[in-house]
């Protein structure tokens, strides 16, 4: 059953099960109110309404006072009518409190294994550890580049907003080693970790650095205190909220149009041009070549606008077509994030 009908299937089942307990407390009140006026109120309300709980679950027990002649037989009439009546609706509402669990149950069950089957089946793929709003927008972005990814994240009602949003979503606590060896991370290419608290990232920091040394691992930080403890952890980057936060308001302020290019640029969900790198792997078509040699923008059409020595780690902007690319330069480019296979193609190593 697709997700969004089982979704639709238990919402349905949980009303009918308001709906069932509703009527079956209002069916005992009005039976007992129906026992009170039949003895004319010589009995306690109470003892009626206990008589008729009694009653709708069969459980079998004399009446503890005496019941006049002429009011005998409607008694047995009316008990019959409440007995009839009320089983069936205990039965009914049991079975749709059943129902209601049951699909629960396997409506979870059935979407773990299916993430887990999809999981096994990814590699170099990206763990996002924190599924809030941070997340949700990380894991839209990496959606739109192509890249595959997985979010780890603890709260049901997130999971289940998540999952009908088309993402990859594992409910766990990403700071422990099952959780995140259920993520696939000795597979992936790198995580990030952007959950509420610098003790929880440095926990994950430091777990998921003890899978892999070439694991690429990103960390917010919510203290700019802590960059140091996380860098040290193993995060290869780290990302301070509040330095993000003062360093665009003032970027803002002196140069607005800049701000508005790159965000543009880089956030618009109907702008389809980004900017990307591309690492040149050795004996790749573009390897001992110049930049103008190897004809990327007539190829691709990306813009090379800047190049990363493999060596020395500094950037280039700007290259001209003389700059030599060598393996493991890495190519900064801008363009349409759909012709960046083509250029990936390019720098991969020829077989």
């Amino acid at each position: 059953m697709p997700e969004a009908e089982s979704d639709s299937s238990i919402r349905v089942t949980a009303r009918r099960l308001i709906v069932a307990m509703t009527i079956l407390v209002l069916f005992v009140h009005l039976a007992s109110w129906g026992f009170y006026e039949i003895l004319d109120g010589d009995v306690p309300y109470f003892e009626c309404l206990y008589r008729a709980t009694l009653l709708i679950t069969t459980v079998n027990e004399p009446l503890a006072f005496e019941v006049p002649a002429p009011q005998a037989r409607l008694l047995d009439q009316y008990t019959m009518v409440v007995l009839l009546t009320g089983m069936g609706l205990v039965l009914y509402t049991v079975s749709t409190f059943a129902a209601w669990i049951i699909e629960g149950d396997l409506r979870g069950g059935v979407r773990r294994r299916r993430v887990r089957r999809m999981i096994n089946r990814h590699h170099d793929h990206i763990i996002v550890c924190g599924g809030g709003r941070t997340g949700e927008m990380m894991m839209s972005e990496l959606k739109k580049l192509g890249q595959s990814c997985v979010v780890i994240e603890s709260d049901l009602d997130r999971v289940e907003a998540l999952d009908r949003a088309g993402f990859m979503v594992l409910r766990g606590d990403a700071t422990q080693d099952l959780v995140l060896e259920q993520a696939g991370i000795e597979r992936a290419r790198g995580i990030i970790t952007a959950l509420p608290g610098d003790k929880e990232n440095l926990f994950v920091v430091v777990t998921a650095r003890q899978y892999s040394s070439k694991l690429q691992i990103v960390s917010r930080a919510v203290d700019p205190h802590t960059d140091r403890k996380l860098m040290q952890a193993g995060a290869n980057f780290v990302v301070g909220a509040k330095e993000i936060a003062a360093n665009r308001m003032v970027s803002t302020l002196v140069r607005p149009h800049v701000v508005t290019f790159i965000d543009r640029l880089m956030r618009d969900p109907e702008s389809t041009n980004r900017i990307e790198e591309v690492l040149i792997a050795p004996n790749s078509s573009l390897d001992g070549v110049t930049l103008g040699d190897s004809r990327i923008g007539a190829t691709t059409g990306l813009l090379v606008i800047a190049l990363q020595d493999s060596e020395s780690s500094q950037f280039i902007c700007n290259p001209g077509a003389s700059a030599e690319l060598t393996a493991h330069t890495r190519l900064v480019v801008l363009g349409d994030i759909a012709k960046l296979s083509a250029l990936r193609k390019m720098a991969a190593t020829r077989r």
